[in-house]
């Protein structure tokens, strides 16, 4: 059994509402402290937890609920991870590019994705529409969104009676 601490050298001790891992080595985390972080994880005596980057501003200091790697056209991930999206208690959806520059922003999909709402999670829709992406959130709704075309969903699934808290994509 392995078991990874929390990177102190990353500067939180606070919680991680999710993280996604992705074949090729990144794991993405979803914090409490507002932060999405990037971690290789290499198998050497146990496991090694190497931070790579950390955005610290994508949500402008709120809960960071989670953080996804895109999917690949067929659904899987994609080979080589770099995008990826990301919600949270500000009630924002973002895309992010890890070839990015420290200093560009994200891609704002929507400030208010669920009527200004908390934002629970995000999936990749893939299975051919890599570009669409699922969210739910606190309005009892999941939203359906073309990354290509930020700020309006395409599709709103409502009659949830309570809160959706998480989405699972079948291919």
């Amino acid at each position: 059994m392995y078991m990874l601490t929390t990177i102190s050298s990353w500067g939180t001790t606070s919680g991680i509402f999710s993280l996604h891992a992705h074949a090729c080595g990144g794991v993405l985390t979803a914090g409490k402290d507002g932060s999405v972080a990037l971690t290789a994880i290499h198998p050497t005596d146990g496991i090694h937890a190497a931070p790579i980057r950390r955005w610290e501003d994508l949500h402008d200091g709120h809960i960071v609920k989670c953080a996804r790697w895109r999917a690949h056209d067929d659904g899987c991930l994609d080979t080589t991870p770099h995008v990826f999206a990301s919600c949270g208690s500000d009630g924002a959806v973002r895309i992010g590019d890890v070839r990015q520059h420290n200093a560009e922003r994200p891609v704002v999909l929507a400030d208010a994705a669920h009527s200004g709402m908390d934002v629970n999670c995000v999936r990749w829709a893939g299975g051919g529409a890599p570009e669409r992406l699922l969210t739910t959130g606190f309005d009892h709704a999941i939203r359906v969104w073309d990354v290509r075309q930020p700020g309006t969903a395409l599709h709103v699934f409502e009659g949830h009676i309570g809160v959706t808290r998480y989405v699972v994509c079948m291919v």
